[in-house]
Parts: structure tokens; sequence; C-alpha cells
């Protein structure tokens, strides 16, 4: 009939199981749904509706199969105990989604309605095991859940749009692969970790969980990185924040660390490295990188106002002149001053280690106001210095050489003999 769109506004409520059967069996709605409470006890079939929904609810279900809503979806609460099969909807904002697991979420946009695909409500998977309790969630628009909890598996998250003032935990399982675009204000927690992480930028988020194998930043981060234990980590720009882990294969800003502390926790290991490759290929300004165990190859543009302690536990800062406060830990092979371009290679800046085998150092600013700065380390192999006053170089068998200006390098942590 001419003029009635198909809206269904009413409740919906079965006390009874059906059994081996769906207490309901399928629903397709031509129009609206809104302010309506469905209470079924059971199995739910597919769920179809073309328009909006707005307050809407369905609970007490034990599954529910593939849900397609046309229009958006606001203030939507869908709570199953058992398996969602599927959810594809153009937007969904506020409301609730909780389920033992959901194979599916398709959150797509429709130009046409102007919907570009945005999901906020809070998402809650407490499946566990050894499955994916989410197989796949594509998000075409921005990221705004206040809280998303899974525990178990998780296969494959894509979200186009902002991720922001998210916050997002995993219990008892690992991801994947997860995409985003610029992410905001959020906390990850992925329990067991990730095998493949992607962003465009990060602004303000927090990272833990127990491995990151791989975490690449396409831009900018400024946040905290906690992963316990990670594969390679990229920045491709600028780094600002923190970093607590106990160290991994690859670490690598390509633009600046600035106003940062970066610290790889795992205890020294004769033999082992905390960090395989080091790389910051512009440079370090006000800032702390601290390893307590080794590390293996550093690369470093240049050093302004900052510090690079290996095997020196925090607090303590500067040159130690003794051996007692640095454990074994060796730098194995250490490059600063690659970025020609700063002018400035190392500049009132601390390299401490309880060993190094080899180092190289250019464009060292050796006039400091008065203020020692410089190398300090049990033993060195092999070094060289190159100042705007002087150079240095030093052997296994040498012993601290007289400063250039405020630049000092001690040999067995003792000042040279004067």
């Amino acid at each position: 009939m001419r003029g009635l769109r198909g809206d269904f506004n009413n409740g919906i409520t079965l006390t009874q199981s059906g059994g081996s059967l769906a207490s309901l069996g399928s629903v397709s709605i031509a129009g609206e749904v809104v302010g309506a409470d469905w209470q079924v006890a059971g199995s739910v079939g597919p769920i179809t509706i073309r328009q909006n929904v707005m307050s809407w609810s369905l609970s007490g279900a034990t599954s529910v199969g593939a849900v397609q809503v046309m229009g958006f979806v606001n203030d939507g609460r869908l709570t199953a105990t058992g398996a969602v099969t599927r959810i594809s909807v153009p937007t969904w904002e506020n409301g609730s989604i909780r389920a033992a697991s959901l194979a599916t979420l398709d959150v797509r946009g429709d130009a046409r309605q102007s919907l570009i695909g945005n999901f906020s409500p809070t998402l809650t998977l407490t499946g566990g095991g050894t499955q994916q309790v989410l197989r796949s969630a594509t998000i075409a628009g921005n990221l705004s859940s206040p809280t998303i909890a899974i525990t178990g598996n998780v296969g494959t998250i894509t979200v186009r749009g902002a991720t922001e003032r998210t916050n997002f935990t995993i219990t008892n399982g690992t991801a994947q692969q997860m995409t985003f675009a610029a992410m905001t204000l959020g906390t990850f927690n992925l329990g067991g970790g990730v095998t493949r992480f992607t962003a465009s930028s990060v602004d303000g988020t927090t990272f833990s969980g127990n491995f990151y194998d791989r975490f690449t930043v396409n831009g900018n981060f400024a946040g905290a990185f906690n992963a316990s234990v990670f594969g390679d980590v990229l920045i491709t720009r600028d780094f600002r924040g923190t970093v607590n882990s106990r160290g991994g294969n690859m670490f690598r800003v390509n633009g600046n660390v600035q106003d940062s502390s970066i610290t790889f926790s795992e205890p020294f290991q004769s033999g082992q490295e905390n960090v395989g490759m080091l790389t910051i290929l512009w440079g370090v300004q006000n800032s702390e990188i601290r390893s307590i165990g080794s590390l293996d190859r550093v690369r470093i543009g240049f050093m302004v106002d900052s510090g690079l302690y290996v095997g020196l536990a925090a607090p303590a800062t500067g040159l130690p002149t003794s051996s007692s406060s640095v454990s074994n830990s060796e730098i194995i092979d250490l490059q600063v001053g690659s970025a020609g371009a700063s002018g400035q290679g190392l500049a009132n800046s601390f390299i401490v280690a309880g060993s190094i085998r080899q180092a190289r150092l250019s464009q060292v600013v050796s006039n400091n106001s008065g203020r020692v700065f410089g190398v300090a380390a049990d033993f060195v192999r092999s070094l060289s210095a190159r100042s705007d006053s002087g150079q240095v170089s030093l052997g296994p068998t040498s012993s601290s050489p007289s400063p250039i200006n405020d630049f000092q390098v001690l040999l067995n942590f003792t000042p040279a003999a004067q």
C-alpha cells in the first residue's frame, strides 16, 4: 500500500527457547525501528532493517544471525550469550554490542545518505578459547568507542577514518593484523600482542601488550609504547613520548626523537642484545635512551642535550667516575653524527656503557660553556671522535685522553691523568 513505509516500533517478547529451532526465525522490516525493546529467549535468525534504527535493544538471545541495516543505527543495544554471525551497517553511533563472538563487523558507510561509516558503541566479546572471536572488522569512517573489550583472538581490524578516545583491550588472546589511520587519545592493551600493527599517525595514545611483531607508524608518533617485547618498530617521521620495553630486533625513527624517554629494560645477559638495531635517522634532542642490557648497532644522526646510557640504571645521568654503578652491558657498534645538515653531531650529551667495541663520533661541539660532557666506559676497543677543536683516536690499550675543551672520554671511568 502506498504511504506505508513498513516501520516497526513495537516490542517483542519471546520467553521460551525454540530448542533446536530458532525462537525468532528471521526479521525483515522495510521501514524504521524506533524505541523498540526485543526480548528473545533462544536463538535469533537473520535480521534485515531497511531504514534507520534508533533506541533499539535486542537481549536474551543465545545467538543471532546476520544483522543488516540499510540506514544509520543510533543507540542500538544488541546482547547475545553466544555468537553473532555478522553485523553490516552504514554507521553505528552510541549503544552497545555484547556477545561471545562476532565473525564479521562491516561498518561500510553510504555516500548516498552522507554516512561515512562511523562506529562508537561499546563492543564486548567474551568468547575466549583458541578460535578467533572477531574474525574481521572494517570501519570506513571514524572509530570512537569508549570501550572495546575482547577476550580471545582477533583476526583483522581496519579503520579508515580517525580513531579517537578509544580504549581497546584484548585479554587471553592476540591480534593478527590491525590497520588504522590517525590515532588520538586512546589506550590499546593488546594482551598477547599483535602480529602486524600499522597507523598513519599517533597522538596521545598508549600501547601495551606482550609482543608486537611489527609496529609501523607512517608519520609522527606522540604517545607511549609499552610492549613487553617487539620485533620491528618503525616510525617514519618524529617520535615524542616514552618507550618502556624489554627490547626487540629493530627500533627505527626516520625523523627526530625529542623530549622523550626510551627504556629497554631486559637485564644484561652475556652474548645477547636488548635491541639488534637502534636507528634515529636524524637526531635525539632533550631525550634519554637507556638500555639495561647491551645494544648491537646504534645509528644516531645527532645528539643534543641528551643521554645514551647502556648498563647505567635510572635515575643516574652524566659521566660516572666509577664502574660500581654500571653493568657489563656493551654497545657493539655506535655511530653518532651522520646527519650532517644539523651542524651538530654530539653536543652537551652523554654516552655511557660498560664497554664499547666500536664508536665513531663526528661533529662534536667541544665548547659547552664549561659543562663537561662526552663518553664513559670501562673498556673501549675502538673509538674515534672528531670535534671542532681536534680529534681523538683510541684503541684497546689506550688510557683516557686529555679533554678537548669540555668534551671528555673517560676510559675505565677515569679522567685523564693531569
